[in-house]
Parts: C-alpha cells; structure tokens; sequence
C-alpha cells in the first residue's frame, strides 16, 4: 500500500506515520522501517531527527539513512516491510537546493526513485509531506521554485497513491482510500476511548 500524509510544518504528520506504519506492520507480521531523508543543518534540525528516530528505534523500528537518491535504497535490501519515509519535504530540498540545480531535472529524479521503491518487493510507504502552499506573498525565486516542485510531487503521489491523509491538529482527513485504512482508524478510536 503506498500511503501519502501532508499537513502543516510540526502538526502530527511524522506521529500519525509513525503509528500507521507500526500497525500495518504488525498487521502484516513485518518489519517496520523509518526512512530518514533530513539533513542535519543546525542544532534544531539535529535534535528534530534525534528525537524522531529516537521514538522510532523505541517502537522497533530499523533506521535508514537517505537523504538522496532515493531509488538507492532497493539495493542490497529486502524490501518486504512497511517504511515510513520521512520525508518527501526534506528530500526535494536535498535533491534541488542543495546540488544547486534546476527543479525539473531533480523532481523527475525522486520520482523516478520512489516509482522503482514502490515497483519493488516492498509491502508498504507511508511517505509525509509539508503543506507549504498557503502563503500569499512573493518569496525569492529559488523558494518559489522549491515550493512548486514540492506541489507537483505531492500531485503526481496522490495520484499513485492508494490512500492520501491530511493531518490537521493531529486528526486525519482522509482523502483518498478510506475504506483501506478501516481497521487503523477504528482502531485508533478504540485506543482513543
């Protein structure tokens, strides 16, 4: 199953994978895996991920490192698990304003990567994404850019997407595919009560 989430900047996203990624795994009787695709830039950055592959590695998950060329991780790895790639945000930006290049080229790169991933063995991505559409004002080139690219990707994985999930104040908006996530959203009911 290949799973997108978005939402806004620091609203749940990575948590709401986190726990869908766990119980399809355990549903299917898989491993778990967190795909760490963010660089570290600065100290908060640097303590963002601590903290995040922290609670993964606690929870069973095996870390993988990828902060580009995505497509790298089919090789030498059995892909029959559900990974978590966290996330598709960092990895634009690795790929287009780190390397300092044109957005066109490096956006049909990750795709390309992520279709040869989802092409594979592997039994489930669950991938998130940043909502950074919203604001109205005119930002430099190179981040009009980055924000465009990141558009397109989150348009043509909806497309290929068997569920899209929105997170809002940590509550899922489910767009596309609900009726495949009927037993994690009961079940987070259940655990909610």
């Amino acid at each position: 199953m290949i799973i997108l989430i978005a939402g806004g900047v620091n609203n749940g996203k990575s948590h709401k994978a986190r726990q869908l990624t766990k119980y399809l795994a355990g549903r299917d009787n898989i491993m778990p895996y967190h795909i760490n695709t963010i660089r570290h830039t600065d100290q908060s950055v640097t303590e963002h991920i601590h903290r995040s592959k922290e609670l993964s590695s606690k929870e069973g998950f095996t870390i993988i490192e990828q902060t580009e060329d995505i497509d790298k991780i089919t090789e030498n790895r059995d892909l029959h698990g559900a990974f978590m790639l966290d996330s598709l945000t960092a990895l634009v930006i690795n790929e287009m304003i780190v390397k300092n290049s044109i957005p066109v080229y490096h956006e049909q790169h990750i795709l390309d990567g992520l279709n040869k991933l989802i092409n594979s063995d592997i039994s489930h991505l669950i991938m998130t994404s940043d909502y950074i559409f919203s604001n109205p004002n005119k930002l430099d080139d190179e981040t009009d850019n980055y924000i465009r690219a990141l558009g397109r990707m989150n348009l043509e994985i909806s497309k290929i997407a068997d569920c899209v999930i929105e997170v809002c104040y940590d509550n899922l908006l489910i767009h596309k595919g609900k009726s495949l996530l009927a037993g994690y959203t009961s079940s987070q009911r259940a655990s909610a009560i």
